[in-house]
């Protein structure tokens, strides 16, 4: 039990869900109404596990391993901890129809 609470306190502070909680809370924002973009978070997770692979050499064959692998190993850098915090108003005129509306 300990080692999945030592690993749930690390994915907390790398993702600085605290200081997104502290962002919600000073602004007031309901729980249920904060979204993470969670598309950094999957582009970084592969970037490491490539530069990984490759620096262990494991090759990258066939077409898709060759055609990603200078994107994911050189060509992209998420910095996670750099946030930007910004409201998005969402129109709510059905499950669908969730249209992001900036908030200037």
């Amino acid at each position: 039990m300990a080692k999945i609470a030592r690993r749930f306190d690390l994915i907390d502070r790398q993702l600085a869900l605290p200081a997104i909680r502290r962002f919600r809370d000073r602004h007031r924002f309901p729980d249920d109404q904060t979204y993470l973009d969670l598309m950094p978070i999957f582009v970084s997770a592969v970037c490491k596990v490539f530069k990984a692979m490759k620096q262990a050499g494991i090759s990258f064959n066939r077409f898709d391993a060759r055609t990603y692998l200078a994107p994911f190993t050189t060509e992209l850098e998420i910095d996670l901890r750099n946030h930007e915090f910004r409201q998005l108003r969402m129109r709510g005129w059905g499950a669908l129809d969730l249209v992001p509306i900036p908030v200037e």
